[in-house]
């Protein structure tokens, strides 16, 4: 889920004083009546705090501007593109004196949705979604801006933006006096709801009535934000509400946060995603990004929320080690990157590293310098630079302020460096010492290419009781030894998955990730299926293909294979596949089964006829060998969920199985395998 829509800058020339263009606060002040059966708006903006009287200002091409401002003339510039916008540059003239510029400008914004549903902007009858990617706002360059915001509409309709509400007679006015990096409008046919907690007013505006669901929400609000206040300083805002859009959507604005019409009903939302975008008020709409230098904030909003979340119910070593299985199964040499280059995610392997590696890194902050310090950090890294611009360095020099230690070292091989250590433990072994106890002794390594990495191992121990301990490591090899009271029976390498790594596969139990990351996959297709259905297993095999991000695909036919290929991962699709059999050969070892009207997994039996089977297994002794099968039943009334398994599948990718219930497939079950046999989970001899 991305903070905000992304500002695509053009080159900005003229002002005298650009090069501090940053560091301007432009307020705006804005009257504005939408039309959205035209898709047209009309806007009367009166612009002060100039960053000087002559220069270049940019507008969507639609809209067509006019000075109202005595002795200012613009000159339109040829149209250019700008993240697929139509944009003009008009060059401002006037009396060297100016520094306020009133204009008047009208046309329409309609730019289509992209096949991701994503739009740069729009006005519609559905709603209207403008950002600074519309242009539809006077830029100067990358200015901050404050502004007013008085906007008219049809009668039945609500409009939001940043900052505080005040309804008038006849609209709306938002104003922000805080900086901001870009102004919002957002508007439909909303049921409002509204209520005041501490001074705060928590809004919902919901395109269907729903008091519960907005309740629900509000009360939502209110706690996480109270409880974000304590943790890291006070709330920036006078508002904050949850907005429906009329396509599905997780952006989180400054004071208020689009959610899609699915989503926002989803029943886990409410206390996962949800103070995720409410916590970006903080991270990213608070303290802003200095994407120059890496983004920072989706990694830290992440850990403070989604993984402080699995921590409040007890699946935080759960969902460290889907992190680092998510690394392990996306991302190679090929696609790695630092996280200062990281600027949002695209795809698996960039959301496995700018949020997956970029919160444990945190987490091992966190571990490193204890709570006090890493919260206390926080709060000045909060304070110092709300309504500013930050790096991960900037963030390194306040933890170092109040820690008063040296994190040059720590920040330089997680932030700058690329790829992940990779653990190895062997010779382990126990004696009786000369106090009458043991002594447990153990080989530890560091197999990863290039430099040592400095680290804090967790290990544990099992004696008669489990005893934890912490091994410090700045080498490639380390022989340690451990006083135990009590015979050691079994030792465990960072047993609940606290350093981020690369894991060793068997780790990490067979799952959809570990085929969708291959580099070299062969999809079977079965041949013996009528017509219609061998043409849905086709479109599927189609559609996962793009998926593989760094692999080889190859899609055939079970009557062109005489036997699986032992240096490909596969999937296999249809139960009438000549090659199902094989698949359950590995999936038997997890108690998979399957009959001719039935299969069973996980201890439920379900009818083939209305169910579908997604499960991976792999070879034995055979880590990277994976097959995935995929068995799809006949509906009563003859239609399959092939279509929708194929769509929804690719988002189960930590699941070593999921069971999906008719055409719709609704998921009905999904579990992770079992890890049989941990190469860091050593029995002592």
């Amino acid at each position: 889920m991305k903070c905000r829509s992304a500002f695509v800058a053009t080159v900005w020339v003229g002002f005298s004083n650009l090069a501090q263009a940053s560091q301007n606060l432009v307020h705006h002040d804005l009257v504005v009546d939408v039309d959205p059966s035209s898709h047209s708006l009309r806007v009367t903006d009166k612009i002060s705090a100039l960053p000087s009287s002559h220069g270049l200002l940019s507008l969507h091409t639609g809209l067509g501007p006019v000075s109202l401002t005595s002795g200012v003339v613009l000159h339109p510039r040829i149209p250019h593109f700008v993240g697929g916008v139509s944009v003009t540059d008009y060059e401002v003239y006037g009396a060297p004196s100016a520094s306020e510029l009133t204009l008047e400008y009208s046309g329409t914004i309609f730019e289509p949705q992209d096949e991701n549903g994503e739009t740069a902007g729009l006005i519609s009858d559905e709603g209207v979604h403008l950002a600074s990617s519309s242009f539809w706002i006077p830029r100067f360059g990358n200015e901050q801006v404050s502004f007013t915001l008085v906007v008219h509409g049809p009668k039945d309709w609500s409009f939001v933006s940043q900052g505080a509400r005040e309804e008038l007679g006849q609209g709306t006015r938002w104003s922000s006096l805080e900086p901001q990096e870009e102004i919002y409008l957002i508007g439909g046919k909303f049921s409002v709801y509204a209520k005041q907690e501490d001074g705060l007013e928590v809004l919902a505006y919901l395109r269907t009535p729903d008091p519960e669901l907005a309740e629900k929400y509000m009360n939502v609000t209110a706690q996480t934000i109270g409880h974000y206040s304590e943790l890291l300083g006070p709330y920036a805002y006078p508002k904050f509400a949850l907005v429906e859009n009329f396509w599905e959507t997780g952006y989180g604005m400054p004071s208020f946060t689009l959610l899609g019409p699915s989503v926002i009903r989803l029943p886990f939302i409410v206390n996962t995603s949800y103070p995720h975008e409410i916590l970006h008020n903080w991270w990213g709409n608070g303290v802003y990004v200095d994407y120059d230098k890496g983004n920072w904030c989706e990694g830290l909003t992440a850990y403070l929320a989604d993984h402080a979340y699995a921590v409040q119910t007890a699946s935080d070593v759960d969902y460290r080690r889907t992190t680092l299985q998510q690394y392990r199964d996306y991302v190679t040499e090929n696609n790695d990157f630092p996280l200062t280059e990281f600027r949002e995610r695209h795809n698996a392997s960039t959301e496995a590293i700018g949020y997956g590696k970029a919160l444990m890194a945190d987490h091992m902050l966190q571990m490193a310098l204890g709570d006090d310090l890493f919260f206390s950090g926080l709060k000045k890294f909060y304070t110092d630079y709300k309504f500013k611009h930050a790096s991960w360095f900037d963030l390194e020099h306040t933890l170092e302020a109040v820690s008063g230690l040296d994190l040059s070292s720590f920040f330089s091989q997680w932030i700058e460096r690329t790829g992940a250590p990779e653990l190895q433990v062997s010779q382990v072994s126990v004696a009786p010492d000369l106090e009458g106890g043991y002594l447990l002794q153990a080989h530890l390594e560091q197999i990863q290419k290039g430099d040592a990495y400095e680290l804090q191992i967790p290990v544990d121990i099992q004696t008669s009781e489990l005893h934890s301990s912490r091994i410090q490591m700045d080498k490639k090899v380390l022989d340690f030894g451990l006083h135990f009271d009590s015979k050691p029976t079994r030792l465990t390498i960072d047993p609940r998955f606290d350093v981020f790594r690369r894991m060793d596969r068997l780790e990490i139990p067979p799952a959809v990730s570990q085929i969708f990351g291959a580099k070299k996959l062969l999809i079977v297709l079965p041949a013996a299926v009528d017509a219609f259905r061998f043409a849905a297993f086709k479109a599927m095999a189609e559609g996962w293909a793009p998926l593989v991000e760094s692999g080889e695909v190859v899609i055939k036919k079970d009557s062109e294979l005489e036997a699986l290929p032992a240096d490909s991962r596969v999937w296999v699709l249809g139960w009438e596949n000549r090659f199902a059999s094989s698949a359950f050969e590995l999936l038997n070892a997890y108690g998979v089964a399957s009959s001719a009207e039935k299969f069973g997994v996980a201890g439920t039996e379900y009818t083939k006829e209305g169910y579908t089977l997604t499960a991976v297994g792999r070879r034995a002794g055979d880590p990277e060998f994976a097959i995935g099968f995929v068995g799809v039943g006949a509906n009563a009334d003859g239609t399959t969920g092939i279509a929708s398994v194929a769509r929804k599948l690719p988002h189960y990718g930590k699941y070593g199985f999921v069971v999906f219930q008719g055409a719709a497939s609704t998921k009905v079950a999904q579990g992770v395998w079992p890890v049989l046999d941990s190469p860091l989970s050593v029995v002592v001899k």
